[in-house]
């Protein structure tokens, strides 16, 4: 399955499968607009109108919602293909939206139809045999489906059909979405955006010790009139209004989405189960957790298209909620003290610290974290010394002795280097670490008391394998990953062919992603603390043509792009990587370090 890490990217793939399934046409059709309170269904017929009007560049005829639909009216447009709205009721969960399908499909088998992007679910085998008596019947009739599952079921029952495997129409949004993210500063709470429908998943109904949440639906912010109820808020943007398209809707549509996107943006974590939360999110750039719906939809569209979309991560088991912030913030929950298997083999976190020049910041953050995971046994700091700064080298020696001693620090060295290499330097503390749980940790950065205890909560249960911070909880430490050092090893580490700043992170996490590791997003910005400082000094020991850090950004996301692209995702493959002569613990003799060229998953 093909990896996307950009919105635009899904809405590039989605344009495309669309070109091969619309065939060109100048002239459209659209039923089945939303006239109900479903903040969702309106993104998607919004994003549906976009894609008319900027993409296939299409003259809309005709627009009916279920209720106000005349087969006259429709046949006054008689050579304009028929687009049925997307979404999630293709089946007998939501029959009024089916049956007005089959009636439309049935009526009408002069026309050619297409239903864009839907999920399926049926539960009653007699309302199943019904749309496939009717849907295969049509001599031209596409049905795009939004995610695998669905279209797997497809392919078995709707087989006479043409089937196309697109995401969701909301996606024709993502450029009118983010203009409503700038400056906009959320509160310090949370928003469980929650079903309360039969999609609904009982098990995910928060606890009562979520402090400072607040749970709503679509509805908590869908207060503007229905159609013929009177009032006009202002648009958004304009819009050219179709036949048969009254301008309260328009208003209404826009008001809606404005609505939804500052309830999404008023806190500083979302939770949701609905999946345009989850997509209205992402393109919001919103730090989320995306739960199950009561069916396949939710987890089979993020394993489709978002699984790679950093911004939120999908949360199958209740017990994973138990990490999401409490507000006020106060104090993060008492975490309970080490119990045995703090020293059980295959749970022993390394915290490993590469670092060039920046004894300021140790001299601030390393024995803090030192003392706040005293009573962690199973807890190793690795600081590299980088390029053997001879400042960093003797306040070690002055401060970390004791800790070496205690088997708490392991202290490196390697020989000289004229610069820093950000990917490089990373493997090569990776390498020398002897915890099954690998995590880097930047100069500047503070575990705190917690998260230790969170990380190996997380690795104990064995679903998660991966764990990483977010920008918008806290820029500074977004270098904050973790992994088993066995998986880090078989993606082949960092990609040193990365220089300069950003990008090699990233790298790693796609390249985890795609070989079916599940990720964490870490919500809560408490467990990421820092030193606050400017990028000057992050770039201050880069060559000369790298210290751009906008520059150097944007060149290695483009690569990382053009790799995402290709397919190809390997790492290190040419080349031994990790490799370094490097003093132990102030020991005056050099060991070697290195790792051969990598052989991944995708060779």
């Amino acid at each position: 399955m093909r990896l996307f890490f950009e919105c635009e990217q899904v809405l590039e793939f989605l344009r495309d499968t669309l070109a091969g399934a619309a065939g060109g046409a100048s002239r459209a059709v659209f039923l089945d607009l939303p006239n109900h309170r479903n903040a969702g269904d309106y993104f998607i017929a919004l994003g549906t109108l976009f894609y008319f009007r900027n993409f296939l560049k299409a003259q809309v005829e005709y627009c009916a919602t279920a209720a106000s639909f005349s087969q006259e009216s429709l046949d006054c447009a008689e050579e304009a293909p028929i687009f049925l709205q997307g979404g999630g009721n293709l089946g007998d969960l939501w029959p009024a939206s089916e049956n007005f399908r089959r009636s439309v499909i049935g009526r009408n088998p002069h026309r050619r139809i297409i239903v864009l992007p839907q999920s399926i679910y049926f539960k009653d085998r007699r309302e199943l045999e019904t749309s496939c008596r009717i849907y295969n019947a049509h001599p031209d009739l596409t049905l795009c489906v939004r995610e695998s599952e669905s279209f797997r079921f497809a392919e078995e029952h709707f087989g006479r059909c043409r089937l196309i495997l697109a995401p969701d129409m909301a996606f024709f949004l993502c450029s009118r979405l983010r203009p409503l993210s700038k400056n906009y500063q959320p509160a310090k709470g949370g928003l469980f955006l929650s079903r309360q429908d039969q999609e609904k998943v009982d098990l995910f109904e928060p606890p009562g010790r979520w402090d400072g949440w607040r749970t709503e639906n679509w509805e908590s912010y869908a207060d503007v009139p229905l159609w013929g109820s009177g009032g006009r808020p202002e648009p958004l943007f304009a819009f050219p209004q179709p036949p048969g398209l009254p301008l309260e809707w328009t208003d209404r549509a826009w008001s809606v989405v404005r609505r939804s996107a500052r309830q999404l943006l008023s806190p500083s974590f979302v939770v949701t189960d609905r999946l345009h939360g989850h997509l209205m999110a992402l393109m919001l750039n919103i730090p989320h957790f995306f739960l199950p719906n009561q069916y396949h939809k939710n987890e089979s569209f993020f394993g489709t298209w978002t699984r790679g979309i950093l911004h939120g991560c999908f949360v199958k088991e209740p017990e994973a909620l138990k990490h999401v912030p409490r507000y006020p913030l106060v104090s993060l929950p008492k975490n309970p003290a080490p119990s045995p298997r703090a020293s059980v083999p295959g749970l022993k976190i390394s915290y490993c610290t590469p670092c060039m020049g920046r004894l300021h910041h140790l001299k601030k953050t390393i024995l803090r974290n030192l003392r706040d995971n005293e009573r962690w046994p199973a807890v190793e700091f690795l600081l590299l010394n980088y390029g053997s700064d001879a400042a960093v080298e003797k306040w070690a020696e002055r401060h970390l002795k004791k800790w070496i001693s205690a088997g708490r620090v392991k202290y490196c060295r390697t020989e000289f280097y004229p610069h820093y290499h950000m990917a490089h330097a990373k493997n090569v503390s990776h390498l020398l670490a002897s915890g099954d749980i690998v995590c880097n940790l930047d100069a500047d950065n503070f575990t705190g008391k917690d998260f230790t205890p969170f990380l190996r909560d997380l690795f104990q249960g064995g679903r998660w394998g991966l764990v990483h911070s977010h920008w918008k909880l806290r820029r500074q430490s977004m270098g904050r990953l973790a992994m088993r050092k066995e998986d880090w090893m078989d993606l082949g580490g960092y990609d040193e062919s990365f220089t300069g700043w950003g990008s090699e992170d990233r790298d790693l996490m796609f390249r985890a992603i795609d070989a079916g590791i599940q990720r964490f997003l870490v919500p809560d910005w408490r467990l990421l603390k820092n030193v606050l400082h400017g990028d000057d000094e992050r770039v201050r020991f880069f060559k000369a043509e790298d210290r751009d850090t906008e520059k150097t950004k944007r060149a290695n996301s483009e690569r990382l792009l053009g790799r995402v692209l290709s397919g190809d995702l390997r790492a290190n493959r040419s080349a031994s990587w990790g490799q370094a002569k490097v003093y132990l613990n102030f020991s005056p003799t050099a060991i070697d370090v290195g790792h051969p060229p990598s052989q991944t998953h995708s060779d």
